[in-house]
């Protein structure tokens, strides 16, 4: 039983017909996909900006620069405490050494 001209130009109308409606269901998909993208792209550069706003605010309220050097001051105190004692603890070690 062999296919005439009619039944094949039937089934490959029906092909034409599925594969081009898979193929504007992936295009739907696809574009679906790139606007969320976008959208989230919008959202993600308003919590940044937002998030730069946030910081200028606590930056020009709460740190003020007295205080940033009075950390710094204790904090470069420690770390002169700190190497004094490990120098002595080196030195110490490699006389018995």
């Amino acid at each position: 039983m062999t296919l005439d001209g009619g039944w094949a130009l039937i089934i490959s109308g029906i092909l034409v017909l599925v594969l081009g409606g898979v193929g504007m269901l992936v295009w739907r998909h696809v574009d679906n996909a790139q606007a969320d993208a976008d959208k989230a792209l919008e959202e993600l550069n308003a919590f940044k900006l937002e998030s730069l706003r946030f910081q200028t605010h606590v930056a020009e309220t709460y740190a003020r620069l007295a205080g940033v050097e009075r950390m710094e001051t204790n904090i470069f105190a420690t770390m002169s405490r700190f190497e004094v004692k490990l120098d002595k603890l080196l030195e110490h070690g490699s006389q018995h050494g």
